[in-house]
């Protein structure tokens, strides 16, 4: 409960900062830099939003409303983090009616970042006790993830709190040996960001670890050691699978989108 309410106040804090910021110092408009602009008819004044669509925010907010093909580059997004945008506009939508459609997408995007960023922190903090075996220790690094200079990536329109809170969800599920979970999630992850990919050496060595357990376990006479070359060859399997859950979202769009 403590670092929820820590990771909210963090979360309040660096948006304040954001509009703050905003509205202090001059735009920055480098060259080639993507900027979502607002329609005419849209109601939030821009010095509000200004602070969220830009950089990476506007290619994400883009393909949200556009797709992906009015950009070439535009593929490196992952569809995960702008289908959820999509979802969760279409739901606001019905609560605030005289919004428009980028209005939307924007509130979509910073309440999903957000929460998520919550949901990390908290997998974060509930990982760190499993595996530091160390209640101080866990809460202080939930805090530092909390407090980060990196922190504003995590609050404006980007995909890092969604990544953060799939992965460090699938490793607490690993390390409780969830292991159909854990991959699930993991899963989750690499539609989220191409370096989701690496998750796959966090699913095999949670299959090799088992293995070796099973391994371990004593199992004198014959059909002992006929059900532990079974149970081996059960996790072995299960640990292929896992792994090519895992990888499945990035060949998936790498072949949807012709790489």
């Amino acid at each position: 409960m403590r670092v929820g309410v820590n990771a909210l106040f963090s979360r309040a804090a660096t948006l304040l900062l954001a509009l703050t910021a905003d509205y202090v110092f001059p735009d920055h408009s480098p060259d080639g830099a993507l900027r979502m602009d607002l329609p005419p008819e849209c109601l939030l004044s821009p010095a509000l939003t200004s602070a969220f669509t830009r950089w990476d925010s506007a290619h994400f907010l883009s393909v949200t409303a556009s797709g992906w093909a009015e950009h070439e580059y535009s593929h490196a997004f992952f569809p995960m983090f702008p289908l959820l945008i999509r979802w969760l506009a279409a739901l606001l939508a019905h609560m605030l009616p005289p919004l428009c459609e980028t209005e939307l997408h924007i509130l979509a995007g910073v309440l999903l970042s957000n929460s998520t960023f919550v949901v990390a922190a908290c997998c974060l903090h509930r990982l760190g006790e499993c595996v530091l075996q160390d209640a101080r220790l866990a809460r202080t690094s939930a805090l530092l993830f909390c407090i980060s200079p990196a922190s504003i990536f995590f609050s404006t329109v980007y995909a890092e709190s969604t990544f953060a809170a799939a992965t460090f969800g699938g490793m607490l599920l690993l390390e409780r040996s969830y292991a159909w979970a854990g991959s699930v999630a993991l899963a989750l992850a690499t539609a989220t960001r191409a370096n989701g990919l690496l998750h796959v050496l966090l699913v095999a060595h949670a299959g090799l670890r088992r293995c070796v357990q099973i391994l371990d376990a004593p199992s004198p006479g014959r059909r002992q050691h006929a059900a532990t070359a079974v149970a081996l060859a059960g996790a072995s399997l299960s640990m292929l699978l896992q792994v090519l859950l895992v990888v499945g979202p990035y060949v998936a769009w790498q072949v949807a989108t012709g790489h």
